[in-house]
Order: C-alpha cells, then structure tokens, then sequence
C-alpha cells in the first residue's frame, strides 16, 4: 500500500515501556493501524516484560533502550523529596535519550 504522506514514509514512536497500561494500549493500536502504510519503530526506553503486553503486528520493529535497567523511581522520588536539583536533572536525563534512526516523524507521549 502507499504511504498516504510521500514524505514520510518512517514513523518512530518513543514510549518509556511496553508494559501495562493505557497508553502502552494505545501506542500498540496506533503502531497496527499504521504499519501497513508506513514503516514503524517503537523505540521503548524500558524491557519490563520479554514481550509487549499488547499484540503487535510483525511488520512493527520495537527497539530497547535498555534491557537490564529497570525505571529509575524510587531515585527519582527522593530527588524530588530532598530538592537535590543535580541529581533530579540527572536522573531525567536517562529519559532525552534519543536513539539514531533515520525516522522523519516521532511522537513521543511525555510533556517535558
């Protein structure tokens, strides 16, 4: 099928994890409704679990950041708890991670 921008003709999608929940749902539904028309990556920051929670179609590349990190919480937290700003904008930082790919859209699900 033909790609309905000719412009684009790669989507990469960013999401922390391919676990369970609403948006890793809707990121899953969105990736199978696309991938007949576009070439899609998930570019998942987090491998909580040996496969999606949600189906995905084969034509889907998924992509780890990680594999044997798990989400930095708890760190996280007690930044936030003890207003150590360095280490606050540090453990962020694991999050602006941009994996290299040739992708002319992205769509990313975090308002930072």
């Amino acid at each position: 099928m033909k790609s309905y921008n000719k412009n684009i003709n790669k989507i990469s999608i960013i999401v922390l994890h391919l676990g369970f929940g609403g948006v890793e749902n809707s990121v899953c539904s969105l990736a199978n409704m696309l991938c007949d028309y576009y070439d899609i990556e998930i570019i998942s920051t987090y491998k909580l679990l040996d496969n999606p929670a949600f189906k995905l179609s084969p034509k889907v590349k998924i992509r780890y950041l990680t594999e044997n990190l798990i989400p930095n919480k708890t760190e996280l937290k007690n930044a936030l708890k003890n207003v150590n700003v360095i280490k606050f904008i540090k453990e962020k930082f694991y999050h602006f991670f941009i994996y290299n790919t040739n992708s002319v859209l992205y769509i990313h699900g975090r308002n930072y």
